[in-house]
């Protein structure tokens, strides 16, 4: 039987559509922040308002050369699949959703998820309607670029196609990180924790401890694998990328990453490395799926 499941991909700001408690803006736009006086204990000037996007993102495909299609409109994810019934509609829609989200992620270095809206057999009536839940900061921006999400989208597609255990597990690893550092960030806004706390310094370590992971899954470990050093040549990766995988290596070993250390020095020295180590691990996988896409053909 045919059926077509719905998702709603988050965040909504990044398809540059409205977000509770979000002003959305294009990518690049000068950002002010509201002014509030205590006086009047109110807002007396706006700063920054939205301004959503004009044209809706639209993308069609069809995962491998034999695998079901997905449809984009904004965030709005649609797969059409054969299933046997509707609960296994449901199941292989919600595995492929949470497929693609992960890959998207590496892509697109930011965390998205998905949210069941539910689906149909195709002809037959709507079943498992099942709601979302919804969820305010005085000014959270949130920037927007469609034609970078529409190439972005394009290559998660692709990378969809492979059936690798490399590539999953790399790839579930950089998920994790980007949504370890947006949870950070999100307690941050909200006041829960505080920026130099001990809590957030230690969720930056973790950052970068998973995306040595992603790295190390795809290039090796120079204590388990022998070819450590040389197969980032049979991936066809440029040198300086292997450089830098050895300094998340070097990181990961000597920075109160994966190792204690009674000294606060390297904890606080991680933090600035945390954007360095997401564009390794995402240059490396990205790298690694060009790979197997010349493999492949």
């Amino acid at each position: 039987m045919r059926y077509e499941v719905l998702f709603k991909i988050h965040p909504d700001g990044i398809f540059g559509l409205p977000e509770e408690g979000m002003s959305i803006v294009p990518g690049g736009t000068k950002v002010t922040t509201a002014s509030f006086n205590p006086i009047y204990h109110d807002i007396v000037e706006y700063g920054t308002l939205s301004k959503y996007r004009e044209t809706p993102l639209e993308f069609d495909a069809r995962i491998g050369t034999s695998g079901p299609l997905v449809r984009v409109r904004d965030n709005i994810l649609r797969f059409q699949l054969d299933a046997a019934d509707d609960n296994a509609a449901i199941e292989t829609g919600i595995a492929l959703a949470n497929r693609f989200c992960t890959l998207l992620s590496c892509y697109d270095k930011n965390y998205f998820s998905v949210a069941l809206v539910g689906g149909i057999q195709i002809g037959q009536k709507p079943f498992r309607n099942i709601p979302r839940p919804v969820s305010v900061t005085l000014m959270s921006v949130r920037g927007y670029g469609l034609t970078d999400l529409l190439s972005h989208i394009t290559q998660a597609c692709t990378a969809s196609a492979f059936n690798d255990p490399a590539l999953e597990k790399a790839s579930a690893y950089f998920y994790h990180a980007v949504f370890e550092r947006d949870q950070r960030n999100d307690s941050i806004a909200q006041g829960t924790i505080d920026p130099g706390s001990i809590h957030a310094k230690l969720i930056t370590a973790e950052v970068c401890l998973n995306c040595y992971k992603a790295v190390s899954t795809i290039l090796g470990d120079a204590s388990v694998d022998k070819d450590y050093q040389s197969r980032y040549r049979k991936f066809g990766m440029a040198t300086q990328l292997w450089k830098d995988a050895e300094k998340l290596r070097d990181l990961r070993n000597d920075f109160d990453v994966a190792h204690y250390t009674t000294d606060w020095g390297p904890l606080d020295a991680i933090q600035g490395q945390e954007n360095f180590a997401i564009v390794t691990a995402q240059q490396v996988i990205t790298d690694y799926v060009k790979w197997l896409s010349r493999s492949a053909a």
